[in-house]
């Protein structure tokens, strides 16, 4: 065989020896980086795996602690809502507790009301006169009515209008300023001062006691035994109905008895005696003083 041709023959197995041992160190490569990725694939799977347990853990418990926030918050909400219908509970009772009371109240005026009627009916019958009518009458509109001149259920209180004065119905003290002042009474035994000024003074219905002092004053008793006094100054004095006692003081006053039977002292001055009906009694008429009488006067002190 020639010499080149076993040449050629020994490169070709060598070549290819040498292929057959590169193939082979290169399938064993391949196979341990497959066994390599295989390992590091399932260490990152796991990780992966583990990470997602641990975030639905996380996620379930969130989800927990919202259910039994919202369970906290229901139960809250229901502890607020039977507190509040606790509440309005009580209320109810209570303003059910104040309408007893206030009906109460109510019933307690009217019984007290029947035995004054019963008490004032009993005096009426054994009184005798037409003097002792009248006190009885006013005494019964003054202790029965004395609630208010207002509106109800307001306290009675006396009323100050510029230099208007008004009372109630109750027993009254009353007392005008240093100016001409209008004094109004209403029912009930008053007690009535107008102090200085030109004063305008109606006791009305009761048992009133009225003083003029200074100033020239208008001076009305109304109903009722009144005492009326005219005090200094010129004053017109005027008894109305019932047994009145009138006194003018100083100055030159105009008495007039009305209905009733009346004493009248006209004072210094020259005074006018009006006595009206009734049994009346004038108990200084002075002619040298200037007194004069207008009607008939049935009892007459003459001071000449």
């Amino acid at each position: 065989m020639d010499k080149k041709v076993v040449l050629t023959l020994m490169l070709y197995v060598y070549l290819g020896l040498m292929l057959t041992s590169e193939f082979f160190v290169l399938g064993s490569n391949a196979s341990t980086d497959n066994a390599n990725f295989d390992h590091i694939k399932s260490k990152i799977t796991g990780r992966f795996s583990v990470e997602q347990s641990e975030e639905q853990e996380e996620s379930n418990n969130i989800r927990e602690d919202s259910n039994n926030n919202d369970d906290e918050e229901q139960h809250d909400e229901e502890g607020k809502e039977r507190g509040e219908e606790a509440d309005e509970n009580l209320d109810n009772e209570q303003e059910d507790g104040n309408e007893d009371a206030e009906r109460q109240d109510d019933d307690q005026p009217n019984e007290n009301e029947d035995e004054e009627d019963k008490v004032l009916s009993s005096s009426g019958s054994s009184e005798q006169g037409s003097s002792e009518g009248s006190s009885s009458r006013s005494t019964s509109e003054s202790e029965a009515g004395c609630v208010s001149n207002t509106v109800e259920p307001e306290e009675p209180e006396i009323k100050k209008d510029g230099n208007t004065i008004t009372g109630t119905i109750c027993d009254d003290e009353i007392k005008g300023s240093n100016k001409p002042d209008i004094i109004r009474a209403l029912a009930g035994n008053d007690d009535i001062t107008g102090r200085d000024g030109d004063d305008i003074i109606y006791g009305n219905d009761g048992d009133d006691i009225i003083h003029g002092n200074d100033g020239d004053d208008v001076l009305q008793g109304g109903e009722g035994d009144d005492r009326i006094h005219g005090d200094g100054r010129n004053d017109i004095l005027v008894g109305g109905a019932g047994d009145n006692y009138l006194s003018g003081g100083d100055g030159d006053d105009k008495i007039f008895g009305g209905i009733g039977n009346d004493v009248m002292l006209g004072g210094e001055g020259a005074d006018q005696f009006d006595c009206g009906d009734g049994i009346d009694t004038v108990l200084d008429y002075s002619l040298s003083q200037g007194d004069t009488i207008n009607t008939n006067c049935e009892i007459v002190n003459n001071l000449q």
